[in-house]
């Protein structure tokens, strides 16, 4: 019983770290696209993907699956 029991929180650990690095891979990927898009720094990219979400009181997350997919195009300000 132990054994299973390790085993399944092993796997729901792995389930874990995997929706956490494909979630940071997501992010990253729109902060590429948006320094590309904008003319910008990663870090000022990250800037206006979080500003987006907050001021639409939306995930992170979900903004960059957007921006991704072509969905969402977050325009230059200025």
């Amino acid at each position: 019983m132990d054994d299973r029991r390790a085993r399944r929180a092993f796997v729901e650990l792995a389930d874990t770290l995997q929706n956490a690095l494909d979630s940071r891979v997501l992010i990253e990927q729109a902060k590429g696209m948006l320094a590309a898009r904008l003319g910008v720094g990663i870090e000022d990219a990250f800037g206006v993907l979080r500003e987006h979400a907050r001021a639409r009181n939306r995930k992170l997350l979900d903004i960059a699956q957007e921006v991704t997919d072509g969905i969402l195009w977050i325009a230059p300000h200025g």
